[in-house]
C-alpha cells in the first residue's frame, strides 16, 4: 500500500461523490449542507491534486476525467503499484434502466 492513511477517508470520498453529484438546484438544504461538510472535512486531509481533481470532475465531467476516474486515481494514491490496470470503464455503476432490456 502507498498511502494506506488515506484508508479511513474512503467512505467519505465516495459519499462526497455521490452526494454533490446528485445535487440540483431543488434539492433540499440538508443535502447541501451534507455534501458541503464532506467537502470541507476532505479539503483538510486529501492532497491537492487529488481534491481538486474531484473539483473538476463534479463541475466539468469529461468522457476521460469523471467520477469514475477519480474513483480510480483514489485507488491508484491507496494501492499504488498494487491498484493494478482497472480503469473507470470497469467501475461498477448502478442507476435506474441501466441493464435493462
Amino acid at each position: 500500500m502507498k498511502n494506506p492513511e488515506l484508508i479511513p477517508y474512503l467512505p467519505k470520498i465516495a459519499d462526497y461523490l455521490l452526494v454533490a453529484s446528485q445535487l440540483k438546484a431543488d434539492s433540499p438544504e440538508e443535502q447541501y449542507r451534507r455534501a458541503n461538510t464532506l467537502a470541507w472535512e476532505l479539503a483538510m486531509v486529501l492532497p491537492t491534486d487529488l481534491y481538486q481533481s474531484m473539483g473538476r470532475a463534479l463541475s466539468q465531467p469529461t468522457p476521460t476525467h469523471n467520477l469514475l476516474s477519480v474513483v480510480i486515481e483514489v485507488r491508484k494514491l491507496v494501492l499504488g503499484e498494487a491498484a493494478g490496470d482497472l480503469k473507470d470503464t470497469h467501475v461498477i455503476a448502478h442507476a435506474p434502466g441501466i441493464g435493462g432490456k
